[in-house]
C-alpha cells in the first residue's frame, strides 16, 4: 500500500485482513460472518497439524480435493476407510509405506497408489526423513468426518477393541449367576416352604392361575 496509514494488515497463507485500526474490534465480526457462511478459513488453519505430522489443502472443488500430505519419520496415519470418496496417492518426497486391502507394499517419489472408496488403507513413513504425499480425493462427500478408524496408534479409534481371548463375558442383564462354591441351593433350617396352591386346598388350575397374575 502506498499513501495510506493507521492500517492494520494481517496476512495468513490463506487469507489477507487490510482494516483501519480504529476498526480493529470490527475482526469479531468479520470471523462470526465466515462462520455464518461456513467458510472453513473461520474453523481452521491453512496447514493442520496431526499427531503423525500435518496436512494442507492445496485447491478444492465440486467432487475434488487436493492436498499435500507430510508424515513425520516413523509415523504412520489410522488404518481407516472412506463410504464417499476414492483417494490417489502421488509421493513427491521421501518413501512412503502403503497399505491398500490386503496389499501393503513401498512407493518411492514419483511412484502413485489408488485407493478405492471402501477400501482399508494406511500411509505411514519407515524412512528417518519426512515423507510428502499429494493426495487427491474424488466423491461426492469430501467432510473430515467421513473416516472409519479400524486401527490408530493416538488413541483415535472409531470402533470398540474386540475382547481378548479367554476374557470372562459380562453377565446378561437379568441373568442368574452361578452358585457360590461350597454353596447349598437347600433351604435354610428353619425356613417354611411355601405352600402350594393345591397343598392349602385351592381348587386345581389355582395355583397356575397364581403364576399366570404374578407374571
Amino acid at each position: 500500500a502506498v499513501g495510506v496509514d493507521n492500517l492494520a494488515v494481517v496476512e495468513t497463507p490463506d487469507a489477507v485482513l487490510v482494516a483501519g485500526l480504529d476498526s480493529a474490534q470490527g475482526v469479531k465480526e468479520f470471523a462470526a460472518a465466515l462462520e455464518a457462511d461456513g467458510r472453513i478459513e473461520a474453523r481452521s488453519h491453512a496447514r493442520v497439524h496431526r499427531p503423525w505430522g500435518s496436512y494442507q489443502s492445496l485447491a478444492s472443488g465440486a467432487g475434488f480435493q487436493v492436498k499435500s500430505i507430510i508424515v513425520n519419520p516413523g509415523q504412520k496415519l489410522s488404518l481407516q476407510m472412506h463410504h464417499r470418496r476414492a483417494e490417489h496417492w502421488v509421493v513427491v518426497r521421501g518413501n512412503a509405506e502403503v497399505t491398500c486391502g490386503e496389499e501393503t507394499f513401498t512407493l518411492g517419489p514419483a511412484q502413485s497408489a489408488f485407493i478405492p472408496r471402501g477400501a482399508k488403507h494406511r500411509l505411514a513413513n519407515p524412512g528417518d526423513a519426512p515423507l510428502e504425499v499429494i493426495e487427491v480425493q474424488a466423491g461426492e462427500y469430501l467432510g473430515e468426518d467421513d473416516i472409519v478408524r479400524f486401527e490408530d496408534s493416538y488413541g483415535r479409534c472409531s470402533l470398540p477393541s474386540a475382547p481378548q481371548a479367554g476374557a470372562p463375558s459380562a453377565p446378561q442383564a437379568g441373568a442368574p449367576s452361578a452358585p457360590q462354591a461350597g454353596a447349598s441351593s437347600a433351604p435354610q433350617a428353619g425356613a417354611a416352604a411355601k405352600p402350594s396352591a393345591a397343598a392349602a386346598g385351592a381348587e386345581p388350575g389355582a395355583e397356575k392361575s397364581a403364576a399366570e397374575a404374578a407374571s
